[in-house]
């Protein structure tokens, strides 16, 4: 909420946060089934990965079941939840700036570069004014 981080910085003071960018998750859409393979001396551990798509909400629901097996004995626990993400799109960003913050820059994750079609992460500036 941008009403909280204006609330919480001086004037001239930066607020900077990381999302998912619609253009890349939108391009390279979410694989339908991951999973993920851990363990050590004592557990193994999955975790699948399955993605629910809801385009005219901008949002992906990832729905996640983990087991988790106990080598000793065998006996195998199993945790289900679900994660909503949020894509944004910088028309987005700028709504979020209304009369409280300037855009400042928008990067790829990790990079000095504009974000593009590839990138599924990216980090917003902005400036309190």
């Amino acid at each position: 909420n941008t009403a909280t981080a204006a609330k919480h910085l001086k004037p001239n003071g930066v607020f900077i946060f990381d999302f998912c960018y619609g253009p890349g998750v939108l391009t390279d859409p979410p694989v339908v089934l991951r999973w993920k393979r851990l363990e050590n001396e004592e557990i193994e551990v999955l975790r699948i990965a399955e993605p629910v798509m809801h385009p005219n909400e901008n949002v992906v629901d990832v729905n996640y079941c983990v087991q988790v097996k106990q080598k000793e004995s065998g006996k195998v626990s199993e945790l289900n939840e679900t994660h909503k993400m949020r894509y944004l799109f910088i028309p987005e960003i700028l709504q979020l700036c209304n009369s409280l913050f300037t855009l400042k820059t928008n990067y790829a994750w990790m990079e000095v570069n504009t974000p593009n079609f590839t990138d599924w992460l990216c980090v917003s500036t902005l400036i309190k004014k």
